[in-house]
């Protein structure tokens, strides 16, 4: 299965080719971790050529940024074969709570509502994040000069275009580059969740590139709920 994309940036899924996504051989989910914070399992890579058979356009579609847009049709068979592959790694019962990834597009929640299925009816569906305000980002950021070493400029670029957007405004990760990504928090828990001790989260999302979003799922659902097992789930991750 690869990709195609047209000249007004449409991304498509084809069978006629294998070019630009990276299906497992065995048909199964591969993994990284995030640090110490948590494991992701991702279903499909995109490739990583850096020129025209590059499969960034897919992330991009994803996340609806640089004017790409991914064919319904395909983002339908898209999941229903990611969820395949997935059933095959995720046994029902392995998960007791389901969490979408906080996002301005319906994907991830779609996509968790079919984990939910995979997972069978044990499995609860809680929207238990949300996204922090560009204030709140900006307020638990390192100073300048003790954040990331040898990124600096990257850094101070980035605070300083937070720095003129009003602190109200919920933060947008794909504005932030994400070779600095992972020090600025961009998740948290919303307010009045309440769950049982002791549950397993399972936190999916539609891309992973650098895991940051993923990684600050886990860290505030461990602030609000304890010590909890938390995985996350990328539709489609980086090679």
């Amino acid at each position: 299965m690869g990709l195609d994309i047209s000249p007004q940036k449409v991304v498509t899924l084809t069978d006629a080719h294998e070019r630009r996504l990276v299906t497992d051989a065995g048909g199964r989910c591969y993994n990284f971790s995030v640090g110490d914070s948590v494991i992701v399992e991702c279903v499909f890579r995109r490739s990583l050529r850096g020129d025209a058979q590059d499969g960034i356009p897919l992330m991009y579609a994803l996340k609806g940024t640089k004017g790409y847009k991914v064919e319904s049709r395909s983002l339908l068979e898209l999941q229903r074969r990611g969820f395949a592959i997935a059933a095959r790694r995720f046994a029902p019962g392995s998960f007791d709570v389901v969490v979408p990834a906080p996002s301005s597009s319906g994907v991830p929640l779609c996509l968790a509502r079919l984990a939910v299925g995979l997972l069978g009816p044990g499995a609860m569906l809680v929207e238990a994040l949300r996204k922090r305000t560009i204030g709140a980002v900006l307020g638990s950021a390192p100073l300048p000069g003790t954040g990331p070493g040898g990124r600096q400029a990257k850094y101070r670029g980035a605070l300083g275009r937070l720095r003129k957007l009003d602190p109200n405004l919920e933060i947008a990760v794909k504005a932030l580059p994400s070779e600095v990504r992972e020090y600025f928090r961009t998740v948290e828990a919303k307010p009045g969740t309440t769950l049982p001790s002791g549950l397993r989260f399972l936190v999916v999302d539609d891309s992973a590139s650098t895991g940051s979003t993923l990684r600050d799922s886990a860290l505030s659902l461990r602030e609000a709920f304890g010590p909890v097992s938390v995985t996350g789930l990328a539709l489609v991750g980086p090679q």
